[in-house]
């Protein structure tokens, strides 16, 4: 589900047989209150509630038979078994005592499958293989520093004449108790 929010009007973009969830952004409907959804240029009421009684219209109407759903509490629309048909234009009403309404818009996208509309939530193929490059590079670098300090200390003691032999005057120096 993608949904994005242009010039007020809310775009919302599923794939075929997913649910479409219309939100209305509604805690709880008030005393008075009565939510009433629309579809199509035409407005065509297709669900209203009032917070205690939700009415389903147009259930004759093959598009939403037994597909809509109405929550009491928000008035949230939810269009289960989505199909192409049910694209197109919504919109809420919220109604307040008859004294002000607040209207929203939604763009209701259902597409047949994948498709280059919806966006891919996931990085591009380009991108994942830039990110894993440069992971290699940073090993590949923390390894040859790694190496290059590890080998220089053999390269000075091969080039002082000294091996793998301690220097016998250092180490009884070390050993020798101290006098106070």
């Amino acid at each position: 589900v993608f949904s994005d929010e242009t010039g007020g009007v809310k775009t919302v973009s599923v794939i075929k047989g997913n649910p479409v969830f219309l939100i209305t952004s509604v805690t709880e409907i008030q005393k008075g209150d009565l939510i009433e959804w629309l579809f199509g240029p035409q407005n065509i009421t297709i669900a209203k509630t009032d917070g205690k009684n939700n009415s389903i219209h147009n259930e004759n109407d093959v598009r939403f038979k037994n597909r809509l759903n109405l929550d009491n509490q928000t008035g949230d629309l939810i269009i289960k078994n989505s199909n192409i048909e049910h694209s197109g234009h919504y919109q809420l009403k919220i109604i307040n005592n008859n004294t002000y309404t607040i209207q929203k818009s939604f763009s209701v996208t259902v597409h047949p499958g994948l498709s280059p509309a919806v966006p891919d939530p996931g990085q591009s193929s380009g991108a994942v293989a830039g990110i894993v490059v440069a992971v290699l590079l940073v090993f590949a670098a923390v390894g040859g520093l790694i190496y290059h300090k590890s080998s220089k200390p053999k390269r000075s003691r091969e080039e002082n004449g000294q091996n793998h032999t301690s220097n016998k005057d250092e180490e009884t120096e070390l050993t020798k108790p101290v006098e106070t």
